[in-house]
C-alpha cells in the first residue's frame, strides 16, 4: 500500500498544475519510494542532493513513459515532480521550535530555541518570548509560508524576534522572495528608523523591499546581505506534509 502522506503529496502536485501527477497517483508514490529507498544501489554515499531528484526523476519516466525518445519536455516535469517528492524525504527547508541532538543554542531566560534549515544550511536560534508566544509565531510563519506557495504573494517574511513595537528598536526577520519556481531569503534586522514595526507586525508583506535592494550594500565597504535560494518545491512538499 502506498504511503498516504506521499499520496496527498501527489495529488497535491497534480491540483498545482504537474501534468504528470494526474493518473495513477497511488502507484506513482510507490515507485517514486522505491527508487528513492533504492538509490544506496545506484548511486555513491556522498551523492548530493540534486543527483538522487536526477535520479528519482529517471527512474519516474522509465515506470510511466515507456517510449522515452516520444517524452520531449515532459522530462522537465518529471523532474518538478521529483522535486517535490525528494523534499518530503530529504528536507530543504523547515522552521520551527525544538533544539537538534547533539546541538546547544545559548539562550537566554524567556527565550525558545528554534532550528531553520534551507538547503544545505541550518541553525539554532534563540527566539525570544517576551511580547509573542511560540504559538503567535507559528500562526505568522504558516501565514507567510502559505502566501508563498500558494503564490497569494510574490513576498513575505518570517519573523523570528518580535518585541513590543512600542518599545522595540528592531525585529528579526527573514523576508522571502517568489521568482516563479525559486525561492529566495534573507535575514536581517527590520530597524525602527526603516519601518513602522506596530505596522511591519499587522502586515509583514507590504514591508519588504525588491530583492534587488534588499541586496544591494547598506553603504561603500559594507558586506552585501546574505542569501539563501531553494527551489519551490521544497517549501510546496513542506507545506502539503505538515511542515513549518
Amino acid at each position: 500500500m502506498a504511503d498516504p502522506d506521499l499520496v496527498a503529496v501527489v495529488e497535491a502536485a497534480w491540483a498545482d498544475g504537474c501534468p504528470v501527477a494526474g493518473a495513477e497517483q497511488e502507484r506513482i508514490a510507490e515507485v517514486a519510494r522505491r527508487r528513492w529507498a533504492s538509490q544506496p544501489r545506484r548511486l555513491p554515499p556522498d551523492a548530493d542532493h540534486q543527483r538522487r531528484v536526477e535520479d528519482l526523476a529517471k527512474g519516474l519516466l522509465a515506470a510511466f513513459e515507456p517510449d522515452r525518445h516520444l517524452v520531449g519536455p515532459l522530462i522537465e516535469d518529471y523532474r518538478h515532480l521529483a522535486r517535490i517528492v525528494a523534499a518530503t524525504y530529504s528536507p530543504r527547508f523547515g522552521l520551527g521550535f525544538g533544539g537538534v541532538a547533539g546541538r546547544t543554542a545559548e539562550c537566554d531566560a524567556g527565550e525558545a530555541v528554534a532550528h531553520i534549515v534551507i538547503g544545505d544550511w541550518d541553525e539554532l536560534m534563540c527566539v525570544p518570548l517576551d511580547h509573542w508566544h511560540r504559538e503567535a509565531y507559528e500562526r505568522q510563519w504558516r501565514q507567510a509560508f502559505e502566501a508563498i506557495v500558494g503564490r497569494e504573494a510574490e513576498r513575505h517574511a518570517l519573523l523570528t524576534a518580535v518585541h513590543d513595537p512600542a518599545t522595540a528598536v528592531f525585529f528579526v526577520w527573514w523576508p522571502i522572495w517568489r521568482l516563479g519556481g525559486r525561492v529566495v531569503l534573507g535575514n536581517g534586522l527590520a530597524h525602527e528608523d526603516d519601518h513602522d514595526l506596530a505596522d511591519l507586525l499587522e502586515d509583514p508583506a507590504a514591508h519588504v523591499p525588491d530583492l534587488a535592494e534588499w541586496s544591494r550594500p547598506a553603504g561603500s565597504g559594507e558586506p552585501r546581505p546574505s542569501l539563501w535560494e531553494i527551489d519551490a518545491a521544497d517549501l510546496f512538499a513542506r507545506h502539503v506534509s505538515g511542515g513549518l
